[in-house]
């Protein structure tokens, strides 16, 4: 149940060199995405721009970084999605808000009608058209809702499921529809708002110049630079970023073990749990327990 095997040193050299490339396509994307206007005016995040550089020079593209390189990059997603999860609910205390009913409701409405829509209508399509006319794997047809519905995390955490299920192409798709949904999320979501500034439907801005002035500079100047973490304890006892991705560990070991258990029950009941959604419930787990309340 727990790994016991030794990594070897080869393979944690080219698990670095692996992140330093990351990081340097990261890097360069920052500095495309300031030199070019066009890609602030759309809001297309600097990670996004790093991802369409890997895929050029990856094996499908000029070939500079090897198929195992991408690889790895495409297998980090799985796993650091519980990193994601884990921490959601920690610390997280029930308060009382006037309207949070209704604020519910409106939300759920919104999403199940969202995630409906992404259900049915690809279902209708593939079912009707694409899988009779290019003969292709019936789940197919959740590749929309797992990748705009769920995004990059509940396509990474399907993984597991698609592979059990004997389509393998189907994590590939799945991430791929997760990039092309921020892509065309973004993209649409801006012409909508323009449209609705133009036709004056919203009530911050009124008129399509103040947009350009509401817009943040993308180098925060010395000034107005603001620390983005807090200490919760004595450096002398434990570093603070330290302690927390301790306890960021022991809700992933819970969803661990929560999914090793289930997965004995899977083999006779269940369908495949995917570790990422174990983690949150290890999370709220701790959130429950409270056990620290004041780090």
């Amino acid at each position: 149940m727990i790994p016991t095997e030794a990594i070897s040193s080869e393979t944690l050299n080219n698990l670095l060199f692996y992140f330093i490339v990351m990081g340097l396509l990261l890097v360069l994307a920052t500095f495309i995405r300031l030199r070019f206007k066009i890609l602030k005016r759309y809001f297309i995040p600097a990670s996004l721009i790093a991802g369409f550089i890997g895929l050029a020079l990856g094996p499908y593209g000029v070939k500079i970084f090897s198929s195992e390189m991408v690889s790895t990059w495409g297998s980090l997603a799985g796993i650091l999605i519980s990193i994601v999860f884990a921490p959601m609910l920690m610390g997280m205390k029930r308060q009382k808000h006037a309207g949070a009913t209704k604020l519910v409701a409106r939300h759920i409405m919104y999403s199940y009608t969202g995630s409906l829509l992404q259900l049915s209508i690809p279902l209708i399509v593939a079912g009707l058209i694409l899988i009779p006319l290019f003969d292709l794997n019936e789940m197919f047809a959740s590749i929309i809702e797992v990748g705009w519905a769920g995004g990059h995390g509940t396509a990474a955490g399907m993984t597991e499921v698609y592979n059990d299920l004997g389509w393998s192409e189907g994590a590939s798709l799945g991430v791929t529809s997760a990039t092309m949904g921020i892509v065309i999320g973004i993209i649409s979501g801006i012409i909508m708002i323009n449209h609705g500034v133009k036709k004056g439907y919203t009530s911050i801005i009124k008129k399509p110049e103040d947009m350009a002035k509401n817009s943040k500079s993308d180098v925060i100047q010395a000034k107005e630079q603001k620390p983005n973490s807090l200490n919760t304890l004595n450096p002398d006892l434990v570093e603070s970023f330290a302690f927390h991705a301790g306890l960021i560990s022991i809700a992933i070991l819970i969803g661990w073990f929560m999914e090793k258990a289930i997965e004995c029950v899977r083999r006779t009941i269940f369908t495949t749990c995917a570790i990422f959604f174990t983690t949150f419930c290890g999370g709220m787990y701790h959130s429950l327990r409270n056990t620290l309340p004041h780090v």
